[in-house]
């Protein structure tokens, strides 16, 4: 359904200072959940890892 989840990642990740936003962040996921992380990351202007399964299909 091309939904991703935002508000988890983005309350998380608002709420660290900015030095440990400085540092980055990482995550595991199949999909979804890396998809807020990377929108979250990009603005709050922070590095962003994002480790996915080589069997995630290609539309995430």
């Amino acid at each position: 359904v091309f939904s991703f989840k935002l508000r988890g990642a983005y309350n998380m990740m608002a709420g660290l200072s900015r030095e440990q936003l400085d540092r980055g962040v990482i995550c595991s996921s199949a999909g979804n959940h890396a998809q807020g992380v990377a929108l979250a990351a990009q603005r709050l202007n922070c590095h962003a890892v994002i480790v996915m399964p080589v069997t995630t299909p290609e539309i995430k």
